[in-house]
């Protein structure tokens, strides 16, 4: 089951607090980051490792509806629903109706209810779901990569690639054979869409490995098996990422 990376912004601590409290104890919700501003969720969210943002309202500096403004804007079309999308927190009814003019898919009224929660939550999944399902059957069918890397085209096959490392604007390509990556600009989300998730796994916020070339994992790090790359490498596993990790045992 695909889980949806949520993303809390309230500035008030105890509203992040209970809405953290809901995400961790839903099993298709997983959360990706709390802000008690909206300048500092923007950041975050221009990385594009968000998928769903639960959003108060009434904020000092960029309220909630100026920042929803800008993420639907940033898209290519922003009258089609695409990620992240929002679903509004706030105690102030009047602006159930504003909120659905800038794409939101929910609207909570404080003080929020776990039911009423997983409702939004579960009508923002199948929506996800539905946007992500053409990727995914896309993934699944392709067994290669075309990467440009140093002025030409290169064809990587998936069941090569060890591990992906990211380097701000780039990603370096590790894969069995050889003993050095191929270096490309692409960003870690970017290359992440693009991969197949039963093949592949996002550990960390700098590293995303092939399942096949895990040796074992524990205590915050993945070992590798032996390849041309090397023996025993080892990969950090990021605080966000451990469930997703402790996933692999029950699947």
């Amino acid at each position: 089951m695909y889980q949806v990376k949520c993303a809390v912004v309230d500035d008030e601590p105890l509203a992040v607090e209970l809405l953290k409290s809901y995400i961790k104890k839903t099993d298709f919700l997983k959360l990706s980051g709390a802000f008690t501003n909206a300048i500092g969720a923007l950041a975050e969210i221009k990385k594009g490792n968000t998928d769903l943002i639960f959003l108060d309202v009434q904020m000092p500096e960029l309220n909630g509806l100026e920042l929803s403004k800008i993420i639907r804007e940033q898209n290519n079309d922003p009258q089609k629903l695409t990620l992240p999308l929002i679903i509004f927190t706030t105690a102030f009814e009047q602006y159930a109706v504003r909120g659905y003019k800038v794409n939101a898919v929910g609207y909570l009224l404080k003080p929020i209810s776990y039911k009423e929660f997983l409702d939004a939550a579960e009508k923002a999944h199948k929506i996800i779901n539905a946007l992500l399902a053409p990727a995914a059957a896309a993934q699944e069918q392709t067994d290669f990569l075309f990467i440009k890397s140093e002025y030409k085209v290169i064809k990587i096959n998936l069941a090569d690639i060890v591990y992906i490392e990211g380097l701000k604007d780039y990603i370096k390509i590790y894969t069995k054979q050889e003993k050095y990556p191929v270096l490309t600009l692409m960003g870690m989300k970017e290359v992440d869409d693009k991969l197949p998730s039963l093949k592949f796994m996002r550990v960390h916020r700098s590293f995303i490995v092939g399942l096949n070339y895990i040796q074992s994992f524990g205590k915050g790090k993945i070992v590798l098996k032996k390849t041309e790359i090397g023996e025993g490498l080892t990969i950090p596993i990021g605080e966000s990422y451990k469930d997703a990790i402790q996933s692999l045992i029950k699947s």
